[in-house]
């Protein structure tokens, strides 16, 4: 049985064995995962800018490849995938606390080696009183409590300060729409067997999204 859990389970981690797979499916696969190691490639130039957040900086690099490259300008991104990327500022979760304290301050000490412009952005709904360890005085005395910002609002200002203090320009990227539509990420995975597609999200107003997009009165950065 151990053996057979074993191939179970690497199979599992390889994502089945991917040299079945015929070209046209490889190519879905690819655009389920994009934009991925590949698609992030540099473009000719000098570095002129750099992402700093959470997994999200990929996909604002690849949105903002195609007029990089048009300026002749590379780039460079900073950051770990789930992690909030602030000064004093770690995941609460025990099994993520040393992974996101060494992408912080792995990126942080990036940075701080150039004045180059910044594009800051992360999944900032994620970042919870709940989910962050803030190492202020303030902040420690918080509750963790799901769904306030406190400890978030606490920490950006500061780490913004220092930023700008270093030399950077900074665009920071607000927090993004939530349509309210989880993702089955097994779903859209390739199988042996054809599955049902997970069902289309539905579709939001532009007024609703203006409306989740406004600033929250309570805000104090």
């Amino acid at each position: 049985m151990l053996p057979l859990v074993a191939l179970t389970h690497l199979t599992f981690l390889n994502r089945g064995f991917l040299w079945r797979l015929p070209a046209a499916q490889l190519a879905t696969l690819h655009l389920q995962e994009f934009p991925g190691n590949t698609d992030l490639g540099g473009t000719e130039g000098p570095v002129g800018v750099q992402f700093l957040g959470d997994s999200l900086v990929g996909q604002y690099a690849f949105g903002l490849k195609p007029v990089m490259r048009e300026l002749r300008l590379d780039y460079q991104v900073a950051g770990g995938p789930g992690c909030p990327i602030l000064y004093g500022v770690t995941s609460s979760n025990p099994a993520r606390r040393e992974f996101c304290r060494s992408a912080r301050d792995h990126a942080l000490e990036q940075i701080s080696r150039n004045t180059l412009p910044i594009v800051y952005t992360q999944l900032w709904r994620l970042y919870d009183d709940a989910s962050i360890d803030v190492d202020t005085p303030e902040a420690t005395a918080l509750p963790p409590v799901k769904g306030t910002y406190d400890k978030l609002r606490l920490a950006l200002r500061p780490t913004v300060e220092a930023l700008l203090a270093q030399g950077h320009r900074i665009l920071l990227i607000g927090a993004q729409v939530d349509p309210g539509c989880p993702i089955d990420q097994p779903r859209l995975l390739p199988g042996p067997l054809p599955h049902a597609p997970q069902a289309p999200c539905p579709a939001v107003s532009r007024g609703a999204i203006g409306r989740a997009d406004r600033p929250d009165p309570g805000w104090h950065p």
